[in-house]
């Protein structure tokens, strides 16, 4: 038996090289934009629903032992975590395409940091709720700004 939530784990491999060949500018931006908040960021072979997931390296404590180190020691620092992303999820297929066009940079960053968030609240871990509240908004704001502005140029 192996920790789905350590390492790289291959469950079944349905996203084909094509496919991340396709969102390669996605995985990028993000590295970019997330810097040193992750270990690492790559494509996962093990989400099918989800768009992103937080995993320990091999051999780095996991994020519940890390929680449990840190109620014991306020001091424990904690392990930055590889950011997985499935490439099949639209959510990253949409990120890679705008981070291909590299002039809206600051909403790539926004997604980038969203696809973290998500990540820690699926964990159930948010470090910064306000922030990503903040962030949710902003993101929500634009993209309804932008079917307002296209319905309206459909009518």
């Amino acid at each position: 038996m192996k920790s789905a939530a350590h390492g790289d784990v291959d469950l079944g491999d349905d996203a084909s090289d094509e496919t991340e060949e396709a969102v390669a500018p996605a995985l990028q931006a993000v590295k970019t934009a997330l810097g040193s908040k992750v270990k690492d960021v790559r494509f996962s072979h093990r989400l099918t629903d989800s768009a992103s997931c937080l995993v320990a390296a091999e051999g780095d404590p996991g994020g519940n032992m890390q929680r449990i180190m840190k109620m014991l020691d306020d001091t424990a620092e904690e392990q930055p975590r590889i950011l997985e992303l499935n490439p099949s999820h639209p959510i990253i297929q949409n990120l890679s395409a705008l981070a291909a066009t590299a002039s809206e940079a600051e909403r790539v960053k926004q997604w980038s940091e969203l696809l973290f968030d998500q990540a820690l609240l699926a964990e159930g871990v948010v470090k910064e709720p306000a922030l990503l509240v903040k962030r949710i908004q902003s993101l929500l704001t634009d993209v309804t700004s932008r079917a307002v502005s296209k319905g309206a140029t459909e009518t």
